[in-house]
């Protein structure tokens, strides 16, 4: 239709009128345009091929393939359809055996135990998250550090390896929140552990 309009679509008399620089210059810029289109098209298709992004069903085109979806978006949906806690953990034990957890991974984790009101089985996930060397964001140490510290559960070992990620500012964010201390001073009041109480407060 361009071609047509600018009478590029065949020769006439005014073919010499469309030659200037100018008219040239359009046209090429036309063409090449359709060219990196194409191109770039045809790359998104062999990368979709290649990485399982797209798969055909008996419904059409499936955007997103199993494989790319990841434990956190797994966890989700089958906690949608089942809310059972020991299934998500079924699942996270089964995706450890040929894949490496992340941050948002434990975080739904333990989200869900929160949920479900089993917040202490969340403390389970401790080990793993220093097995991977997971670095936590404020949320998940904030998760982590309720938990442990809580007295229906205390768990005085996690909360003191966490105490001591907050001394040592092994951590992305700025640790110096009064909540974390709090939660640290009345866990180690309830095992009345005196020591800890001290080197909180310091």
């Amino acid at each position: 239709m361009y071609l047509y309009k600018f009478g590029l679509h065949h020769k006439s008399h005014l073919e010499s009128k469309f030659q200037t620089p100018y008219h040239i210059r359009v046209r090429q810029n036309y063409l090449s345009k359709n060219r990196r289109t194409a191109y770039i098209y045809k790359r998104t298709q062999m990368r979709a091929d290649h990485f399982g992004t797209t798969k055909q069903t008996s419904q059409g085109l499936k955007v997103g393939d199993d494989k790319q979806i990841s434990l956190s978006q797994k966890i989700q949906q089958l906690w949608n359809k089942e809310h059972n806690l020991d299934n998500l953990f079924r699942k996270y034990r089964t995706y450890l055996i040929n894949a490496v957890p992340s941050s948002e991974d434990f975080k739904t984790l333990v989200l869900y135990c929160k949920i479900s009101g089993q917040q202490h089985r969340a403390l389970s996930l401790w080990g793993d998250i220093c097995k991977y060397a997971i670095i936590m964001d404020k949320t998940l140490f904030d998760w982590m550090l309720r938990t442990s510290c809580n007295t229906s559960f205390v768990h005085i070992d996690i909360a003191r390896e966490l105490f001591q990620m907050m001394e040592n500012k092994k951590l992305d964010f700025d640790p110096t929140d009064p909540d974390f201390c709090s939660f640290l001073l009345n866990a180690f009041h309830h095992q009345g552990l005196s020591g800890d109480i001290i080197n909180v407060g310091r």
